[in-house]
C-alpha cells in the first residue's frame, strides 16, 4: 500500500508541474564536494537563466522556460573544477541524477520525451566528442612551438574528419527524427551544410508546432533570407546601437575600409582576436575601421566590452543570433570576420582566428 501511495504521489506531482508552466530540475551528482554552485544558460544566447547552491550533491533549480522546448546548458561550479552537460527540456519535471565521470556527454536528464530523444543523438557522438576534446587540448598545448608543426597538422586533419563524420551522423539523426524538437534545432545549426532548397523541403514537412517552435522560427527567418552575403556582393544594411543607447547605420561612410568583426563574450578566439585587432585599428587607422557586433544577450555583451576594452565601434542589436543581421551575414562560427571596401563590396571574409591572420587577410588591401 506504502509503495502504491508513492507512485500516485509521484504521479501526481509531475502532473502538477507539467501544468503549471515552470520547469523544475532535480539535480543528484555524485562525486561532487560538500558546496557547489549550478549555473543554468540558454545555449544559444548564452544567457544566464538560473543559478542556485548544490549541497551534498543535491538540489532544485525552478523556473520558467519561454517558448520551450529549448536547450539549455548546466555548469557546476566546483571549487578548482567545473562540469557541464547540456539537455533540452520545456517547462516539466525532471531529474539529473548522474556521477561527475559521466560529465560532460553521458549525463541523462530523465523525465523529458524531447530530452531522450535529444540524449539519444548525444549518446551516439559521445565517444567521438571525447576524442577530439582529446586532440584540441593537445594541439592547444603545442600550437605556439614550431618544433610541433607536423603533429599539429596531423592533429587538426583528425579534427577534421571527427567534425565530418558528426556531421553525417546529425543529418541521419534529422531525416528519422525529422517531427521532433531536437531535429528541428539540429536543422538550424546544420543549415549551411545543405543546400537551402532542402532544408525549405523539410521545414514544409514540420508539424505546426514545431514550426512556432523556437527552432522553428529560426528556420523560418533563415528561409526568409535571399541570399547570404558573399564577397563580391553589397553589403548588408542594418542599424544597431553602441553601449550608451546610440544608433548607428552600417555600412558607414567614411571612405575607408570597414572590418565587420562578429564577436561572442564567452568564445576564447574572439578574445584572443582583441590584441591583434587593436594593433591593426592603430597601424591602419587612417584607411581602415574597426566594427564590432555581438549577438550576445546585453549583458554578456557589455561585460565583453568592459573585460576587452575595445578601441573600436562596437555594436548589438539585441536580436540574436537568429536575427537578421547574423542570417544575412552567415555567421555560424566565431570570430566570423568580413572586410568591406569605401564601396560597400564584401572583398574578403574569414572565420576563427590564430596569431596574425587578421594581418594576412588585411595584407592584399592595405598598405
Amino acid at each position: 500500500m506504502r509503495h502504491t501511495l508513492v507512485i500516485i504521489f509521484a504521479l501526481f506531482n509531475g502532473i502538477l508541474y507539467a501544468n503549471s508552466g515552470d520547469y523544475r530540475i532535480n539535480i543528484n551528482i555524485k562525486g561532487l564536494p560538500e558546496n557547489c554552485e549550478a549555473l543554468l544558460k540558454d545555449f544559444e544566447s548564452n544567457t544566464d537563466i538560473n543559478r542556485t547552491r548544490i549541497e551534498n550533491g543535491k538540489a532544485t533549480i525552478k523556473g520558467q522556460i519561454q517558448n520551450g522546448p529549448r536547450l539549455l546548458f548546466l555548469t557546476v561550479l566546483a571549487g578548482a573544477n567545473s562540469y557541464w552537460c547540456n539537455f533540452m527540456i520545456g517547462n516539466e519535471e525532471v531529474w539529473l541524477t548522474a556521477s561527475v565521470n559521466d560529465f560532460p556527454f553521458k549525463v541523462h536528464v530523465k523525465g523529458s520525451p524531447v530530452n531522450d530523444v535529444f540524449y539519444a543523438l548525444n549518446l551516439q557522438l559521445a565517444d567521438d566528442r571525447m576524442r577530439r576534446d582529446s586532440l584540441f587540448t593537445r594541439a592547444k598545448s603545442i600550437m605556439a612551438a614550431p618544433e610541433y608543426k607536423t603533429e599539429l597538422k596531423r592533429l587538426v586533419r583528425e579534427m577534421a574528419v571527427i567534425d565530418s563524420m558528426e556531421i553525417v551522423t546529425k543529418k541521419e539523426f534529422i531525416e528519422a527524427n525529422l517531427q521532433s524538437h531536437p531535429a528541428v534545432l539540429e536543422l538550424f545549426l546544420l543549415r549551411s551544410s545543405y543546400e537551402k532548397e532542402e532544408v525549405a523541403n523539410m521545414y514544409l514537412l514540420l508539424s505546426d508546432s514545431l514550426k512556432a517552435s523556437a527552432y522553428g522560427i529560426k528556420l523560418k527567418n533563415y528561409l526568409g533570407i535571399a541570399k547570404i552575403v558573399a564577397k563580391g556582393d553589397k553589403v548588408f544594411p542594418f542599424t544597431a546601437v553602441d553601449k550608451d543607447g546610440k544608433t548607428f547605420s552600417f555600412p558607414i561612410a567614411n571612405n575607408k575600409f570597414l572590418l565587420l568583426d562578429f564577436t561572442k563574450d564567452y568564445c576564447p578566439p574572439c578574445v584572443q582576436s582583441v590584441k591583434e585587432l587593436k594593433e591593426i585599428s592603430k597601424k591602419y587607422g587612417s584607411q581602415l575601421e574597426v566594427i564590432g557586433f555581438s549577438p550576445d544577450e546585453k549583458q554578456s555583451w557589455l561585460k565583453g566590452l568592459q573585460r576587452d576594452q575595445p578601441t573600436w565601434l562596437c555594436l548589438w542589436d539585441g536580436k540574436g543570433s537568429a536575427g537578421p543581421v547574423m542570417l544575412n551575414y552567415g555567421v555560424q562560427a566565431y570570430p566570423t570576420f568580413v572586410l568591406v571596401d569605401a564601396a560597400g563590396i564584401v572583398v574578403a571574409r574569414s572565420v576563427g582566428y590564430s596569431a596574425g591572420s587578421l594581418q594576412q587577410l588585411l595584407l592584399p588591401f592595405l598598405k
